[in-house]
């Protein structure tokens, strides 16, 4: 008797999805890295422009009244230059080549210094949750509320029509798969989340938002090198920054500074 030939294929199934997902975290890291590269050379090299110009300018200003004309534009051209000096300073700190002047600082209270900059800001709420025996970090005081400045800035703006920003602090061990981010140390940190119940973002604009220059405010006058500067800033007190956002529902910004030994 005739039996029919039976095939089999004899195989595996791997998901592959976290590995993808680690890769294109790993690229990022790596296309950022190469960006603050550029961008520190470049700030550097017009640093050096800027302050020829300002010095003439002032020189300028200096041979002539207020009311003539030459002083006007001589004016123009500080201001101008001041303001692009400005931006030198962003890319520096994006490039992670500014000098940290070091104290030791309790998150809790640079957080609350960093809001009373805000004042009223319409139909938006604060809500605060702090941890309040929270351990002291060392870093640079004006680039962390510069930090949470950007940070909270970013939140307000995306909530045109009113919502509510919250802000809690903690500190506690996190292993080395808790944050998504491949270059995570396992340790000790201190960690702020600032939610917001705003516009959210898609997935592609999430992914370029570090991107000096990378806005979607250009029309505002935004120069994209808010949250550039954020992630420099940040790295360069040996931290960490980790953006999840879902559009229509909000965004949340988790940053992790490490808990070091006090000054002395």
């Amino acid at each position: 008797m005739k039996t029919a030939l039976e095939t089999y294929y004899d195989g595996a199934i791997v998901d592959l999805t976290d590995y993808l997902k680690m890769r294109d975290k790993i690229y990022e890291a790596d296309k950022l890295r190469g960006l603050a590269q550029i961008a520190g050379g470049m700030a550097h090299e017009f640093n050096n422009i800027f302050a020829g110009i300002l010095g003439s300018a002032q020189l300028i200003k200096m041979k002539f009244s207020k009311e003539d004309k030459v002083y006007q534009w001589a004016d123009i051209i500080e201001r101008a230059t001041m303001r692009g000096a400005e931006l030198v300073k962003k890319l520096i700190a994006y490039a992670r080549g500014g000098k940290l002047k070091i104290s030791n600082l309790n998150i809790n209270e640079v957080i609350i210094e960093t809001l009373q900059k805000f004042g009223h800001v319409g139909e938006i709420t604060f809500k605060t949750e702090f941890e309040p025996q929270i351990p002291e970090i060392p870093g640079d005081r004006e680039q962390i509320i510069q930090v949470f400045y950007n940070i909270i800035q970013n939140g307000i703006e995306a909530m045109e029509n009113g919502g509510t920003l919250y802000i809690k602090t903690g500190h506690k061990w996190f292993d080395q798969k808790s944050v998504n981010d491949p270059e995570f140390v396992a340790g000790e940190y201190v960690y702020v989340s600032i939610s917001d119940t705003g516009i959210g973002m898609s997935e592609e604009i999430l992914s370029r938002i570090f991107e000096p220059f990378f806005t979607t405010k250009r029309v505002l006058g935004k120069s994209g090198l808010g949250l550039s500067m954020v992630h420099g800033i940040v790295k360069n007190h040996g931290g960490y920054i980790a953006v999840s956002s879902v559009p229509g529902k909000g965004s949340t910004f988790d940053i992790f500074f490490p808990v070091g030994e006090k000054l002395k």
